[in-house]
């Protein structure tokens, strides 16, 4: 049997010449679809008319150009003629029919409803925005712009629980929003009824918690707001995990002044007797400053938490370094009064310019209140004794030992151990 080439030598070549020219054809749609869709990536945000002449079905340039022509209209018309001026109907009309365009291509992407609410917005259909808006959030709860449409939505309508709802997808799918929209909240939580839903939502301990905390209580202004979260979050102050928090609260109520609350708070955290001096004899950890011991360590000056030999009291404070600085210090709220202070020092030299001191002072303006060397002292420990007034207005003080030039180069390493403060009159 023949084939057809050789019995129809015409029709086979031609038949050939349409195959070639059909894989160039497919050859040439494949390039063009390559290039569009190159296109498409690189300028559907950048540049979305480009993206969309050689990508016309580009749903995600259809969004950006939607949202550009309904955010610049809006703008324009409220520079122009003043706010609740609707914008350009042509314009606004453009882009919901782009952003339903785009939504038509892909209904579950989030973006493109987001995109409808936009243009709903700008022509002051608020009715279809919400209903835009609550389509998108269906589809998706991470899109930032739509969790911010919420936010102000529940807002403007006193809906505080369901606004911070929102706070709390936006902020936990977006880290880069943390930071913009913890700056809103700590603003508002200085109104009562934000910071009592607030607190409830910080109590679920959502994933942004620490790195919000840190900034409450880093910019936080109403001290009553502050130790309201801080008692309904509960921390537990001998938990190494929680400490933290609970030190970050005490550091700040002291610095905005709320010396009670900041006492209120430390008691709850800790449990156990109220003390004069907490930790007076180096016994414990101290890790909520700045009720316990702030203890330096620097190279020229520091604390150091040891044993001594033949001590039989556990610990004590030996002062390292030469520098005239604070090696240990912690914040004291004695009332007015008259107060004796004991303890007990060893290695410590006969002059007395070289030996350290225990001072207290006033926190709000470092006024002094006392300053006592320690007691001369070879390694058998000597008891210092000194006397002092607390006036009216010092309602909080700083208790430091303060290491002071030593002229002689060999270092005694002098200690400390047993602070006791008792009140003996008013």
């Amino acid at each position: 049997m023949t084939s057809t080439s050789r019995r129809f030598p015409g029709i086979a070549h031609r038949q050939g010449i349409a195959y070639k020219v059909a894989v160039g054809l497919v050859l040439i749609v494949l390039l063009w679809l390559s290039v569009a869709v190159s296109f498409e990536g690189v300028f559907a945000r950048r540049d979305p008319v480009v993206a969309l002449r050689w990508a016309p079905w580009s749903s995600q340039a259809k969004i950006v150009q939607s949202t550009a022509l309904a955010t610049d209209t809006a703008g324009s018309a409220a520079t122009a003629t003043g706010a609740g001026t609707a914008a350009d109907p042509a314009t606004i009309a453009k882009a919901r029919t782009l952003a339903q365009q785009a939504l038509d291509w892909s209904p579950v992407q989030a973006s493109a409803a987001r995109a409808i609410g936009v243009a709903a917005l700008s022509a002051r259909d608020n009715a279809t925005a919400g209903h835009a808006f609550t389509y998108a959030a269906r589809l998706s709860r991470r899109d930032l712009p739509t969790e911010l449409y919420w936010i102000e939505s529940n807002v403007t309508r006193g809906d505080i629980r369901a606004a911070l709802h929102h706070y709390d997808v936006a902020m936990s799918v977006s880290v880069k929003s943390r930071a913009m929209l913890g700056n809103i909240l700590i603003a508002a939580s200085a109104e009562p009824n934000v910071a009592t839903e607030l607190a409830k939502l910080l109590k679920t301990q959502p994933r942004w918690l620490p790195e919000f905390y840190q900034r409450l209580m880093g910019q936080g202004e109403n001290p009553a707001t502050l130790a309201h979260i801080a008692n309904v979050m509960a921390f537990d102050g001998r938990d190494p995990g929680q400490a933290p928090f609970v030190s970050m609260t005490l550091n700040r109520l002291v610095a905005l002044g709320a010396y009670g609350e900041a006492r209120t708070l430390y008691r709850r955290s800790v449990g156990g007797a109220d003390e004069t001096v907490r930790n007076a004899s180096f016994e414990r950890a101290n890790t909520l400053q700045p009720f316990d011991w702030i203890i330096a360590s620097e190279p020229t000056y520091s604390g150091i938490i040891e044993t001594r030999t033949g001590w039989p009291h556990g610990n004590v404070l030996t002062i390292a370094g030469t520098e005239a600085n604070d090696v240990a210090r912690q914040l004291l709220l004695l009332v007015p009064g008259q107060y004796r202070l004991s303890a007990d020092t060893a290695n410590v030299r006969q002059e007395r310019e070289t030996r350290p001191l225990l001072t207290i002072n006033c926190v709000s303006d470092n006024r002094a209140v006392m300053s006592a060397p320690f007691a001369a002292a070879g390694a058998k420990p000597a008891a210092m004794q000194a006397m002092f007034t607390v006036p009216a207005n010092c309602p909080a003080q700083w208790i430091a030992i303060r290491n002071t030039p030593s002229f002689d180069p060999v270092d005694s390493d002098p200690w400390i151990d047993r602070i006791v403060v008792q009140r003996i009159g008013r």
